[in-house]
């Protein structure tokens, strides 16, 4: 979930720390030092790293407009990992599979109602990892998941 959102996280983090390399390589931002051995430590900074942050500063903040303005730099990752129509119905019909009576218009209803709940409760990466899941705790997180369906067909 939080992938999604890591392009952003690194454009900000690029742009931020290319902006304080950027104030201090050109002395606009001049942090107050408490003792002298700071100050002097700051200027050996300058001499040693000064012209290399002059240079990279600009760069990292182009690095990270470009992720914060671009955004989802691979968007065909994200959209083959979106459920479609063609999965609902493969996972319906291996549900289905699984039934002993798979005509039957309540079971029909009823794989219909736990795979939507299990499309909108996890991605399709996470459906996928949790299929490699040992049976027993797959069919644990699979009757966790379909709860509302079991109890809305056995009320019935």
């Amino acid at each position: 979930m939080i992938l999604q959102y890591w392009d952003y996280m690194f454009g900000t983090v690029a742009f931020l720390g290319g902006l304080y390399g950027f104030l201090l390589a050109f002395k606009i931002y001049k942090p107050k030092h408490k003792k002298e051995s700071d100050q002097e430590r700051m200027v050996n900074w300058h001499l040693k790293f000064g012209k290399m942050m002059k240079i990279l500063s600009p760069i990292l903040m182009l690095i990270g407009i470009y992720y914060l303005t671009v955004g989802n730099t691979f968007p065909e990752e994200q959209t083959s990992q979106a459920w479609t129509d063609a999965d609902k119905q493969q996972l319906v019909n291996e549900c289905l599979n699984g039934t002993s009576n798979p005509s039957d218009a309540r079971t029909i209803n009823y794989c219909e109602c736990a795979i939507s709940d299990i499309m909108e409760t996890t991605t399709k990466q996470e459906y996928i990892d949790m299929t490699k899941l040992p049976v027993k705790e797959l069919k644990l997180k699979f009757a966790e998941l379909t709860k509302t369906c079991v109890k809305k067909f056995q009320n019935e």
